[in-house]
């Protein structure tokens, strides 16, 4: 009976085992790369890593990283850094680049700084989803460009885009950005860049919840464009403090937004919108302009909106404009 038993336990453990091989194929492993010794770096570690492996990094790395593998995780361990000074990037136009690759997560502490173009780059169908504490700063031209159909997720953490020669948020292209609902969501900051936002040629950005600041950029805190769509909920926080523009949505291009918004001491106007449609309640739009003395709000030439429950400083209105006749506002007599 013991010797029937015995073959019984080890017939059920032998099939375990290959419903657990069949399963996972591969185990995920976990490749860790210390960049302050000079003999290893994150491009060494891709070669061996396989989909579901995560490479954690510590340390200072100065190379080109681009991203091909699926379900890949990139972890930054004690604050580490993906430093461009001085690096050629080659035929790359970034210095870390998610190329195609489906389910790539960045998280932990990580840095991308000082490229000499572009410092994070998700492109050409990838997604990725930004998690932990992730900073791109300082770098030559945009600080995250999502393109050509791509797909990130501001997923949990805080992201912060500073002082970038470009964009802070390029969305372009057909592609799309996201913040989950609460509990989840990042906070959003892109701050002292040419845009905070900027959403172009058929682009979208969804934001139901975490928080979006973008103040002290160049030209505008958000930019919606060329048949592009932003759409924010009630559980996101936003700010746009600083800029020259706060909010400018334009060539048919639309905004829905219902979030405790505050749009104050932009330098030229609060929010613009021309030849677009803009959906706004719960914000605070006010002391923009020169002087804080407005506009805070200008509808130009063939723009639609809808305006209700919000605290509004001074209206502009094109003679075309079309505001819903359930707003509770009204263009000012010309």
């Amino acid at each position: 009976m013991r010797h029937v038993l015995a073959k019984i336990f080890l017939w059920s453990m032998a099939c375990t085992l290959v419903v657990f091989t069949l399963a996972n194929p591969v185990l995920a492993r976990t490749l860790n790369v210390n960049c302050n010794d000079r003999d290893e770096t994150i491009t060494k570690a891709l070669t061996k890593a396989g989909p579901g492996d995560t490479i954690r990094v510590e340390g200072t790395c100065k190379e080109v990283v681009v991203i091909t593998t699926d379900r890949l995780t990139l972890e930054g361990r004690d604050n580490a850094i993906l430093d461009g000074e001085g690096v050629d990037l080659g035929s790359e136009a970034g210095l870390l680049t998610i190329e195609s690759a489906r389910g790539f997560v960045i998280t932990g502490t990580l840095t991308v700084q000082k490229s000499a173009a572009v410092g994070i780059i998700v492109r050409n169908n990838a997604n990725a989803s930004f998690r932990g504490s992730i900073v791109s700063r300082d770098n030559g031209n945009h600080g995250i460009l999502v393109i050509n159909s791509a797909h990130v997720g501001f997923d949990a953490g805080s992201v912060e885009v500073i002082d970038n020669g470009g964009d802070g948020v390029p969305v372009v292209n057909g592609a799309s950005a996201f913040i989950p609902p609460p509990p989840a969501g990042a906070v959003l900051t892109s701050n002292g860049n040419q845009r905070g936002i900027h959403i172009i040629n058929g682009a979208s950005f969804e934001a139901l919840g975490g928080a979006i600041n973008a103040a002290e950029n160049q030209l505008n805190g958000i930019t919606v464009a060329l048949g592009s769509d932003l759409f924010i909920a009630a559980g996101t926080q936003v700010s746009l403090q600083g800029n020259p523009q706060g909010l400018n949505i334009e060539s048919n291009s639309q905004a829905l937004i219902s979030s405790p918004t505050t749009i104050t001491g932009n330098t030229a106007v609060g929010v613009s919108v021309q030849a677009g449609f803009i959906n706004l309640s719960g914000a605070t739009i006010t002391d923009n302009g020169s002087m804080d003395a407005g506009p805070d709000i200008d509808l130009g030439f063939g723009t639609r909106a809808h305006l209700t429950g919000n605290t509004i400083g001074i209206l502009n209105c094109d003679e075309t404009v079309l505001l819903s006749s359930t707003s509770d506002v009204a263009c000012p007599a010309p």
